[in-house]
């Protein structure tokens, strides 16, 4: 997730996580790749079902993180031990992004998504740039978004 911009950066940089009001709660959006087995033969379904329990499982999915780079899907590998010595001592930056995957929710199951997440980044790049304030750029981006979600 990190490594192209560790390799290449030419200058010294990290992570963090986001910052939290102190009543607010923290959250994130899950991204990332579905798995699915598609209508065919039975003895195809069974193989395809095979190899998502494979590379699924936690011995696997241990392994491709800590090979790729890649974040965790399994809680149970963000909690394994030899997961914890690879991040701390390999790549730490990726530490604020493991630890706030559980606070993550899945994106909204609505049919104009693309759209509606273009709109908000939108907004919200206004505020990273200090182009507007943080309460102007959302109140913009719902201003846009309401109607679509109705």
């Amino acid at each position: 997730m990190v490594g192209i911009w560790s390799e290449s950066a030419p200058f010294d940089w990290g992570t963090a996580r986001v910052p939290i009001p102190a009543d607010g709660q923290p959250a994130t959006n899950m991204g990332g790749e579905q798995i699915f087995i598609g209508k065919t033969t039975p003895e195809r379904e069974a193989a395809a079902w095979d190899f998502i329990q494979w590379f699924t499982s936690t011995e696997t999915q241990l392994k491709w993180d800590m090979e790729t780079g890649f974040m965790p899907v399994r809680d149970s590998v963000t909690r394994d031990s030899a997961y914890a010595k690879w991040i701390s001592e390999t790549e730490p930056r990726l530490i604020p992004f493991v630890e706030n995957q559980k606070h993550a929710h899945s994106r909204p199951p609505i049919p104009n998504y693309p759209e509606v997440s273009d709109i908000f980044s939108k907004h919200v790049e206004k505020a990273f740039y200090g182009k507007v304030r943080v309460k102007e750029a959302l109140t913009g981006a719902a201003t846009e978004i309401a109607p679509m979600l109705k």
